[in-house]
């Protein structure tokens, strides 16, 4: 095989805007057909991408033996019933995050994966991008030696609406800082401390009945890493009069490294020591969503496994959960 040929199921803003344009520009990847229930979605996606064919029902794009890999951007609520359908008619799964609901819901996706030998590669762009592969870099090569300490800030400006519709803003943008932590720290999350908004004294929210809690527009939490590092993460949707949204502090015993951080003079910056000017390397550029799809399209023609593992996924749902667990009852939880 030279080609992968990929069946798309759900195509909303973020599938046409983020994900399919690099797909649709890999020379080894191609737009096969398209499922979405809504018939305007369908009909722009084909005329965007060049889709020959569209379904209403997904199932008519996991009966085809001509579709090796499956592209799934509907809602989380939708994962459980999707993926293993498609894992278990031989395609290689590409999902949106987040992977699950519960640490229930992420097992079960994840066994599905083992079961049929088929890839589940999740969604999490933020690695994929060259501040991130840059800061891997400096990390693993002991630049700036052991690293001691994080502080990382996933923040956009959204409204209480949006939380509802995405069951929370952790469990929506805060999925990709806390796999950010995990990708550069190289150690898994050990134990959780938080707070979020509906379980401050005076919050009066509703519950929603679809995950048993209710949606939080702001977050703070502490991890025990297992590596010894201590993590300080803030998630929230309040950022206003344009804030930066989306930066991280890393400490380590021989030097610091800050990435999109407002006093930095670059996206990604390094010093050396405690009072060193700040290094700014050179990073790889390409387009947009370009290294994360190919990375994915590559394993499959390859045989390689460079994308995010199911256990990535598994592994970023159960700390959220942990989370959850420690907004609401004021302990430190184990992740387990």
């Amino acid at each position: 095989m030279d080609r992968v040929r990929i069946g798309v199921i759900g195509v909303g803003n973020i599938a046409r805007n983020y994900h399919l344009p690099p797909v649709h520009a890999l020379p080894n990847a191609e737009l096969v057909a398209v499922a979405d229930l809504d018939e305007s979605l369908r009909s722009r996606a084909q005329k965007q991408f060049g889709f020959r064919d569209a379904y209403t029902d997904y199932r008519r794009i996991l009966d085809r033996d001509d579709i090796h890999a499956i592209m799934l951007f509907t809602r989380v609520n939708t994962h459980t019933e999707i993926i293993p359908a498609a894992l278990e008619a031989g395609k290689h799964v590409f999902t949106q995050k987040p992977f699950a609901l519960t640490n229930e819901d992420a097992e079960f996706l994840a066994q599905a994966a083992r079961r049929t030998g088929n890839r589940l590669v999740c969604s999490f762009m933020h690695r994929y991008f060259p501040h991130t592969q840059g800061a891997r870099r400096i990390l693993r090569e002991g630049k700036i030696g052991h690293l001691e300490m994080v502080r990382h800030r996933n923040c956009i400006g959204s409204h209480y609406d949006n939380a509802v519709r995405l069951w929370g803003g952790v469990l929506d943008i805060g999925t990709h800082g806390i796999d950010v932590v995990r990708y550069l720290t190289e150690q898994d999350v050990v134990k959780v401390q938080a707070m979020m908004d509906p379980y401050l004294t005076n919050a009066n929210l509703p519950i929603d009945p679809t995950i048993n809690r209710p949606n939080e527009t702001v977050a703070i939490m502490n991890f025990e890493m297992s590596g010894g590092t201590l993590v300080t993460f803030e998630m929230h949707w309040t950022q206003r009069g344009g804030a930066g949204g989306y930066y991280a502090e890393h400490y380590c015993d021989g030097g610091s490294m800050f990435i999109k951080h407002p006093i930095a003079p670059a996206t990604l910056v390094y010093t050396q020591g405690r009072k060193g000017d700040w290094i700014q390397p050179d990073l790889e550029q390409h387009p947009k969503g370009h290294l994360h799809h190919k990375i994915f399209i590559d394993d499959i023609l390859n045989n390689t496994c460079e994308s995010a593992t199911p256990e990535d996924a598994v592994a970023t749902v159960k700390i959220i959960n942990a989370a959850y667990e420690a907004a609401q009852t004021g302990k430190t939880i184990t992740v387990g």
